[in-house]
């Protein structure tokens, strides 16, 4: 991950540098439709907020455990969770304001595509104290994305830019030292999960010919459920321990530092790039094509 927020770094200031070349002129004519492919990494620290247990073993259904809220804080005391999403999406988007002699520019794209999810949770235990989680590039996501920006003249100005996303699917690829396994049982283990995340970036935007820079502060948050489901099976008789585990997660931290940079670099292609930090992590990097 650190190579590749270098690499995004690189590509920004590459950006900068090529935008000041006095060749470059301003695109010949406005478009106002857009299509293009994007990717985005999101790594998010993450409490619990809820948590409940059901178990049905040997046919008896022995009831259902719901966490209160002193129990959900003592977990929290002793348990870390990371959540890393990977998005590859499709766009397709539209102008809807771009006052040439006027101020406002707002842009709406629309999101399609596909998200891999890695969870791990860590507990401060010295035994049973692992557990990660990790699905394939296959797993459908959605989104929305805005860009408002007030332009006080042609070269400065406010931009917001909201977004969201939403993920969900299964995972197999499963690690589990948390609830230990039943030796000499099968032992099966799925895992469904949804990941809805939303965030907006208010900054101040600077613009050279094609370039736009644009940096600020960015409020964000993230809400995970994940339905675990453990199936022990005693291949002598067939009996079976079952537990279906449900957690609801969302984000710990809410606020970080956001610098983004749109550059039409060959009119009609435009590259983006967003990246965040403070205690997470948010990158998207995209090109898109404008007519």
């Amino acid at each position: 991950m650190k190579n590749y927020l270098l690499f995004c770094v690189i590509l920004f200031l590459a950006t900068v540098v090529m935008a000041q070349d006095p060749g470059l002129e301003a695109p010949a004519k406005q478009r106002r439709f857009h299509v293009g492919v994007s990717y985005s990494f999101y790594k998010t620290s993450l409490k619990v907020t809820s948590f409940s247990a059901h178990s049905i073993w040997y046919g008896s259904d022995l009831g259902t455990f719901t966490a209160s809220d002193e129990e959900i804080a003592q977990m929290n005391d002793i348990e870390t969770n990371i959540s890393k999403q990977n998005v590859l999406v499709i766009e397709a988007g539209a102008i809807l304001v771009n006052q040439l002699k006027g101020h406002w520019f707002i842009d709406a794209s629309l999101l399609l595509g596909v998200s891999a999810t890695k969870t791990q949770t860590d507990l401060d235990l010295p035994n049973l104290n692992q557990m990660t989680v990790k699905s394939n590039l296959a797993n459908p996501a959605v989104g929305l994305s805005f860009n408002f920006r007030y332009n006080f003249n042609p070269r400065w100005g406010i931009t917001a830019v909201p977004e969201i996303f939403y993920a969900w699917g299964k995972a197999d690829n499963i690690t589990d030292s948390i609830n230990p396994m039943t030796a000499n049982f099968v032992n099966d283990l799925h895992l469904d999960y949804s990941n809805g995340y939303g965030r907006i970036a208010l900054m101040a935007s600077f613009t050279v010919k094609r370039l736009t820079i644009s940096a600020g502060p960015g409020f964000y948050y993230s809400q995970v459920r994940k339905t675990y489901e453990i199936r022990r099976t005693n291949p002598e008789n067939g009996y079976e321990y079952f537990d279906e585990l449900k957690t609801s997660l969302r984000s710990e931290s809410f606020v970080d530092g956001c610098l983004k940079a749109d550059w039409t670099f060959i009119d009609p292609l435009t590259l983006s790039l967003q990246v965040a930090a403070g205690k997470d992590i948010y990158v998207t990097t995209g090109l898109r094509f404008n007519f």
